[in-house]
């Protein structure tokens, strides 16, 4: 491998060429740790928050019927049209424990009440969440 002779096109570098080049290098390495530094840290907000969302559905219970599991006396079973009925003081919070409940279990399973929910919610401009629970056999395996 022969090294070309470039000595005739070299030249001296202006005065501060050589200063703003290592300022610009150092300039160039400071932002390249504020950006590493941001994203290891908007990756570990994100882990933190995923693993707070994880820790709050895995505290509901697999139940229907609410964290107390038990089904209610009343009734065990709502309509469509019972559901919407009750649609506004749900989202609202103004509803009692076991109608709260049967309208949480019914908008757990029917995508045409939680869609409209979510419209109604964002009417309102509330938060509206609906947990869906996986069955408890879902990560059975049969070998």
């Amino acid at each position: 491998m022969t090294i070309p002779n470039n000595r005739d096109t070299w030249t001296a570098c202006k005065p501060g060429e050589l200063t703003a080049l290592s300022a610009s290098a150092k300039r160039r390495a400071q932002r390249q740790t504020v950006l590493t530094f941001a994203g290891a840290t908007a990756i570990t907000a994100a882990s933190v928050l995923l693993l707070v969302n994880y820790l709050q559905v895995a505290s509901v219970s697999t139940s229907p019927w609410g964290k107390s599991g038990t089904r209610p006396a009343v009734a065990t079973r709502m309509s469509c049209d019972d559901t919407l009925e009750f649609r506004d003081k749900y989202l609202l919070g103004q509803l009692d424990d076991n109608t709260r409940d049967l309208v949480r279990a019914h908008i757990s399973h029917c995508p045409h009440c939680t869609t409209g929910f979510g419209e109604r919610a964002k009417e309102l401009d509330v938060d509206f969440i609906v947990v869906v629970t996986p069955p408890a056999n879902l990560f059975a395996y049969d070998f």
